[in-house]
């Protein structure tokens, strides 16, 4: 048994009966560390709902409740803080009751460079909160449609990456409980190493089942311990984990 290949050394004990069951199989080695690396993708998905929520509410709370007045710009700012320029201006505007409010907003380039201070412009108040303002003449709907489609993509692409994660994880915990010992023999040996100076081995092997059937699969696996050491000849002796045609995996 010290003869056969094994992908992960730590399935030896198994393959020589000395274990009930192997401790990894190959398709769900790194999954759980997948979805811990994951999850910060998932809080963002997580926020840019809430967010993308909060601004379609905010737009249908000013739909629904807007009253428009003349500002006057009182300042103007330039922040270069962030990867990208912003421009905003402040204004100031009385309510019919005689309140005074102040607003701030973020302009394109173009609309900054046309306002100037003491300039009169065109502003929409909360009538329930007249301390909520923006500019009357902006496109307001582009924002929360613009996170709308924004949010559908990050988060169908999250969605389609955790789904894949959670199979692997699954199909991992039902090979190691399930799967039945089958001898193997691998056909091709390639190793290269990769971006993170990981040496990857990679190629192609048959196994037969219990029933006699010869089955064929691809395997790859991070082996840095075999880093140095000569190309080995095939076909090599190996073990795999087996439980239906399509469901088998190289130990």
């Amino acid at each position: 048994m010290d003869t056969l290949f094994l992908l992960d050394e730590r399935n030896r004990p198994f393959v020589q009966g000395l274990a009930a069951r192997p401790p990894t199989a190959s398709g769900g080695r790194g999954m759980g560390c997948g979805l811990a690396l994951f999850s910060p993708f998932v809080l963002a998905g997580l926020f840019i709902l809430i967010f993308t929520g909060a601004t379609w509410l905010d737009w249908i709370r000013f739909s629904a409740d807007a009253r428009q007045t003349m500002a006057v710009v009182i300042g103007k700012t330039v922040d270069n803080t962030g990867d990208d320029t912003a421009y905003f201006i402040e204004y100031r505007y009385v309510t019919p009751e005689d309140r005074s409010f102040d607003g701030r907003v973020s302009l394109s380039h173009e609309h900054y460079n046309d306002l100037i201070e003491g300039q009169r412009v065109a502003v929409e108040y909360m009538g329930g909160d007249p301390s909520s303002s923006r500019l009357a003449d902006e496109n307001h709907l582009a924002m929360p449609l613009f996170l709308t489609a924004f949010s559908l993509i990050w988060n169908g692409f999250i969605g389609v990456v955790l789904t894949s994660l959670v199979r692997g994880v699954r199909r991992a915990r039902w090979m190691r409980d399930e799967g039945r010992l089958v001898p193997a023999e691998i056909l091709s040996y390639t190793a290269a190493t990769d971006s993170d100076n990981d040496l990857v081995v990679t190629g192609e092997y048959r196994l037969i089942t219990p029933e006699g059937l010869a089955i064929s699969g691809r395997y790859k696996s991070v082996r840095n311990d075999l880093k140095g050491a000569p190309l080995p000849t095939c076909p090599l002796l190996a073990a795999a984990l087996y439980i239906d045609e399509r469901t088998h995996d190289l130990l």
